[in-house]
């Protein structure tokens, strides 16, 4: 075999090893997200909040964390709406299944829920009235509703210990919901945040 194609490949070989050996970084971390959670309010695991929940979770690395009341929900939902109509007109607080997490050492907090009457639902503020964002920075994402971006307002004004991130990500019931526009809304948000 000729000499300089010998050296050719062993060239190619020692520059292939060189590149395998260089850290690499994960996507997260080039953006910025750090250390990333995602917590979600979905009673009926709504397709359109967990294509954005995957797809966070995909993009950054985040952990996943459900926010959920002690009694479940009825899964249909005409009954889950009489139920937390009967709650609300009750007087009666939602109790959480899990209280919030320690956020030590977490960078990012993603937060998504469903609108519910038009606004946060009460186990959302009350998850976060106990949530302690010790410094993180924190993004919302809302999908449904007559006035999603009041929502995100309103879960804004709840943060404590932490930096709300704006602009929130908003999937509205008038607009494309297709599983490639949400993909693509989503990642646009992202890039934003950065």
């Amino acid at each position: 075999m000729n000499s300089k194609i010998i050296h050719s490949c062993l060239l190619s070989l020692a520059i292939l090893a060189l590149l395998l050996a260089l850290p690499t970084k994960t996507w997260s971390q080039e953006t910025s997200f750090g250390k990333s959670i995602v917590f979600v309010f979905s009673p009926l695991k709504g397709e359109i909040l967990e294509t954005i929940v995957n797809r966070i979770v995909s993009t950054t690395g985040a952990e996943t964390f459900r926010i959920e009341p002690t009694v479940p929900y009825p899964t249909d939902e005409d009954a889950m709406i009489a139920a937390e109509e009967a709650r609300i007109k009750s007087g009666q607080p939602p109790e959480l299944k899990n209280p919030p997490p320690d956020l030590s050492g977490y960078d990012t907090i993603f937060i998504g829920t469903s609108s519910w009457f038009g606004d946060r639902p009460d186990i959302v503020a009350l998850f976060m009235s106990q949530m302690d964002c010790k410094g993180a920075k924190v993004a919302f994402f809302a999908t449904t509703g007559p006035k999603p971006k009041n929502i995100i307002k309103s879960l804004s004004s709840l943060v404590r210990n932490g930096q709300a991130l704006k602009p929130g990500l908003i999937s509205k019931k008038n607009e494309d919901r297709s599983t490639e526009a949400i993909l693509k809304k989503t990642d646009t948000w992202l890039s934003k945040l950065k």
